[in-house]
């Protein structure tokens, strides 16, 4: 058991990401105190290109403020997650979400069966120990047809995750039976986290109305 949230905020949502960050954060630590993990989409002011940020810690959701420190707070894509450490250690940071897989980072809650063979298949050493890193390969290797290749897992998975070759959007899907829950606050921003207690909790903290 993990625990995954995360925003799309539009922009007429003018809130504080780093709030919004923690106070979700803070309610899906029930689900799992190993590691934290955050990653948003930022601008790069000299470039003028979007990059996404990744900042994780093996500490819980209560410690992790600070390690939000770079997240800009105008971010408007973030994905968020507490590990609960079932296979591989949290002090190794590789195996802390969010995962990052080439173009694409992303987090997962639940267990897939087939992790071994989906690396066999492409014939690539992992960079990992956790079964997770076997749904972001995958993802790695299309932009088109995201959700025909998480057909190809086994187990049960509820995902979400940011493409470096789309920045503009957040993606979600569910293989099986995990948990995940969606809502939409009154200017129309999308917000997620692992059950809806802990979703409605997360923003009602924040200050984001539903």
């Amino acid at each position: 058991m993990c625990g995954i949230a995360g925003f799309c905020l539009n922009k007429d949502e003018h809130i504080n990401a780093r709030k919004v960050s923690m106070a979700l954060l803070n309610q899906i630590v029930s689900r799992g105190e190993d590691a934290t993990g955050a990653a948003w989409v930022q601008s790069n002011k000299e470039t003028k290109k979007a990059t996404i940020a990744v900042s994780k810690a093996p500490v819980p959701a209560y410690n992790f403020e600070q390690y939000l420190a770079k997240m800009p707070t105008a971010s408007k894509r973030v994905i968020l997650h507490t590990r609960w450490a079932t296979q591989g250690s949290p002090q190794n940071n590789l195996n802390n979400h969010p995962i990052v897989s080439g173009r694409v980072v992303g987090v997962h809650n639940g267990v897939l069966s087939n992790d071994k063979a989906v690396f066999d298949y492409f014939r690539e050493a992992r960079k990992a120990q956790v079964d997770s890193e076997a749904a972001f390969a995958l993802l790695d290797r299309t932009v088109y047809a995201p959700y025909e290749v998480l057909r190809s897992l086994k187990g049960r998975a509820a995902l979400a995750w940011l493409d470096a070759r789309d920045k503009r959007d957040l993606h979600l899907a569910r293989v099986m039976e995990s948990p995940l829950a969606i809502g939409q606050t009154v200017h129309g921003s999308l917000v997620f986290a692992s059950t809806m207690p802990l979703l409605l909790k997360g923003c009602d903290i924040a200050g984001l109305d539903m």
